[in-house]
């Protein structure tokens, strides 16, 4: 899980109330968490492109006198998470006994490979 980087400042009119922040609202599935007297954004769950690509979050700061309002967009970029994949189930090779020549001597090279699909 992360921290987004992100200041959020808000001037008050009466200091000694003490500024208060929220997600108001577009916080699908609850994916992000604000703090709530410093506005300090975060990805409090996994986020998964596939399933949401971009976020717009409404963000209220108030201080039990007024309220201000602002919109943070968050795109979700893409990454291959898909798991390695070995190309054989099984693989042979043979040695020859005392053949110290040229060691180490590579007995498989390279067998996995990632499955590949196209990235926006």
């Amino acid at each position: 899980m992360g921290c987004i980087e992100l200041s959020i400042t808000y001037t008050l009119q009466h200091p000694a109330s003490g500024v208060r922040y929220k997600i108001s609202s577009g916080n699908v599935g609850n994916v992000f968490a604000i703090r709530n007297t410093t506005g300090a954004l975060y990805v409090a769950k996994a986020l998964d492109y596939e399933k949401i690509k971009k976020y717009e979050l409404r963000l209220t700061a108030s201080d039990n006198f007024k309220e201000n309002y602002t919109t943070v967009l968050i795109n979700v970029r893409d990454v291959n998470d898909n798991p390695p994949v070995f190309e054989k189930s099984s693989y042979r090779t043979q040695i020859t006994e005392e053949d110290d020549r040229g060691l180490p001597k590579r007995v498989l090279r390279d067998p996995v490979r990632f499955k590949e699909r196209m990235l926006d």
